[in-house]
Formats: C-alpha cells, sequence, structure tokens
C-alpha cells in the first residue's frame, strides 16, 4: 500500500512540474507574440505617417513650382498646413488633423530661409541668404500604445523659373514700390524720362 502511494505521489510532482513547464513557455510564446504585435502594429502607423508626410511635402513643392512666392513670403518657422480649395492647394496656420484607419494623426509643416557660403553650399546658420531656396520640415505625429510618436521629412525646394513680361504702358507713373505681381503701368521713380507723350514709347530727356 504504501509503495501504491508513493507512486502516485511521484506522478501527482511530475504533473505540477508538466504544469509549471507548459505555463512558462505559454507565458513566453504569448508575450513575444504581443510583442510581435505591437511590433507590426508601429510599423505600419509609421509608415502611414511618412506617407502623409511625404504627400505634404510633395503638395508644398507643387505649389512653389507653380508661384515661388506663395511659399517664400509665409512667416517662416510658422506652422502650417494645407487647405484644398476649388482647383488648388492653400496655406494655412496650424494644424491639420488627419484620421487613417481609426488612428487620428496630426501633421505640418515649417518653411525657413536658406543661407549660403560664398562658394554656394547650403549652411545651417548663417550664410548668404539665397531667395531661390527653401527648406521645407514636415512633421506628423500620432498615439501608439499610450505614447506620443512622430516622423520627420525634411528638405529643399528651389525656384527654377522666372516668369517675364513686356510691358509697354507706363501711364501709371512713378511712386509705386514692389514686388509687382502680374501686368502694371506704374513703377518706383523716374528721372528726365518721358512716358507720357506717346504711350508705350520711353523718352529720355536731355539726350
Amino acid at each position: 500500500m504504501s509503495k501504491l502511494i508513493s507512486i502516485r505521489g511521484q506522478s501527482l510532482v511530475e504533473i505540477l512540474i508538466a504544469v509549471g513547464i507548459s505555463a512558462t513557455i505559454i507565458g513566453g510564446v504569448v508575450s513575444t507574440y504581443v510583442v510581435s504585435l505591437n511590433s507590426n502594429a508601429n510599423a505600419r502607423f509609421s509608415a502611414i505617417g511618412t506617407e502623409l508626410a511625404q504627400e505634404t511635402f510633395d503638395n508644398v513643392k507643387a505649389i512653389s513650382e507653380a508661384e515661388w512666392k506663395t511659399v517664400y513670403d509665409v512667416t517662416k518657422g510658422t506652422a502650417f498646413h494645407l487647405s484644398l480649395g476649388e482647383d488648388s492647394f492653400n496655406l494655412v496656420s496650424g494644424e491639420e488633423a488627419v484620421t487613417i484607419d481609426g488612428v487620428p494623426y496630426t501633421r505640418f509643416f515649417i518653411i525657413d530661409n536658406v543661407g549660403r557660403t560664398g562658394g554656394g553650399d547650403i549652411v545651417s546658420v548663417g550664410g548668404i541668404d539665397d531667395p531661390s531656396t527653401q527648406r521645407v520640415t514636415v512633421t506628423v505625429s500620432w498615439l501608439s500604445a499610450g505614447s506620443q510618436r512622430q516622423t520627420k521629412i525634411s528638405g529643399y525646394i528651389s525656384r527654377t523659373r522666372n516668369i517675364s513680361l513686356r510691358l509697354s504702358n507706363w501711364d501709371g507713373g512713378p511712386g509705386s514700390t514692389g514686388p509687382f505681381i502680374g501686368q502694371t503701368t506704374t513703377f518706383f521713380s523716374d528721372n528726365n524720362v518721358d512716358y507720357e507723350t506717346l504711350p508705350g514709347v520711353i523718352k529720355l530727356l536731355n539726350f
């Protein structure tokens, strides 16, 4: 009888050990699975954030190519976002809220002047202001597992073309300050110039 009890007791101990080992293994697997799920979710959120940032950067670049003055005249170092109008984007102050697959994101961009050395190299501080180059930094942020996360895209946009006008009517006279947008009949100043006698003709006097 005592031998039988001993065998049964040994079997119970083995069962408890096996259960403990199984629980440890299952716990490790579950923990690994949870970490993997969180990692995959974070990677997906980050990919979407990068796409949103790249979309904004590309649109700002397109705006600059259509009308450089639109991006050059903004308040530098200030957050802006894009708002779609009837046929083009408008620059609006502040952040933009975007929800994708139930996840809220915020995005904005900042435009800064660019300085260059005398040799033409871009410098982070100081330098000679280059009015034909601007730095655009886009920031997208979101909340993941209770933590604030973000991604940034920063790059340069340049004025690659100039628009010229041929004007022949200056009867608006002097006294205006530029820059002028589109056609104008005025100018800044004159000295010994006849611009009124014949439209389209500028005559230098005392010559």
